[in-house]
């Protein structure tokens, strides 16, 4: 008998996960894509990526940076990323955008995004993958 009482609860949690495994329900969504720039210069050994989502308000100045990743390692061009971002730092009514850097060893920027990436976020946790193109850093 008292294992009976705990199978109405098990049930009812596997429903409600069950529930929360469509688009909507998965707890990140992934933006793939890659980084690139004009020049044919070659990315210095040691350098690193640092890719952010940028939450900007109605007036496009940046709120916060909701989530950001680096790159260790990263050879050359094209830059190939991934970043996951928890569905529950995002806000309904929120812009986003994507923005990227290639730092040198010494931590200084050698390319960066000119213009931040719009990017349609809460939707669907399967974007399609991006290109951000980045510009020479004005030294």
């Amino acid at each position: 008998m008292r294992q009976r009482k705990y199978i109405v609860p098990v049930i009812a949690a596997a429903v409600l996960i069950c529930a929360a495994c469509g688009p909507q329900g998965e707890a990140n969504i992934v933006l793939r894509g890659q980084l690139t720039y004009p020049s044919d210069a070659l990315i210095p050994q040691g350098s690193l990526a640092r890719i952010s989502v940028r939450e900007a308000g109605a007036d496009a100045i940046v709120r916060r940076i909701v989530t950001e990743r680096y790159l260790y390692a990263i050879g050359q061009k094209p830059v190939a990323f991934e970043l996951r971002i928890p569905r529950p730092l995002l806000r309904a009514q929120s812009d986003y955008s994507l923005w990227a850097e290639i730092l040198g060893n010494a931590g200084q920027t050698l390319w960066a995004s000119e213009n931040a990436l719009p990017v349609s976020l809460p939707g669907d946790s399967r974007q399609p993958p991006l290109t951000l193109h980045l510009s020479a850093a004005r030294q």
